[in-house]
């Protein structure tokens, strides 16, 4: 009888795939806890990359613009440029709390 092996083994998955997985997840939540933000979609992200399911360069392409688009369109409507908060525009999620308290105190420069 042929040895199977253990439950939840892959082919092509070995120790240097999973050591690399491994690093660049860790590296990618040392990043989230340095910027302080919280994103889980990242760490998939990071294993989608280190694991080799993107192999031909085109397909990095499609990952990155998935990347980059939504971080765009986020920072467009959660932090608008500075001409519309300062002449009468609309005011940034944070300068608008929902009490009479401001959410956070303003940088001094």
């Amino acid at each position: 009888m042929a040895a199977t092996p253990p439950f939840g083994m892959h082919a092509g998955i070995d120790g240097p795939t999973v050591l690399a997985a491994a690093l660049s997840l860790s590296a990618t939540g040392a990043f989230m806890v340095l910027f302080r933000v919280s994103h889980p979609p990242a760490g998939a992200t990071t294993l989608i990359v280190s694991l080799g399911i993107i192999s031909q360069p085109k397909d990095l392409v499609i990952i990155e613009a998935a990347v980059v688009l939504p971080t765009a369109q986020a920072l467009a409507i959660n932090r608008p440029p500075d001409y519309l908060t300062h002449f009468g525009g609309m005011a940034s999620p944070q300068e608008r709390p929902l009490s009479g308290r401001p959410l956070r105190a303003k940088a001094p420069f």
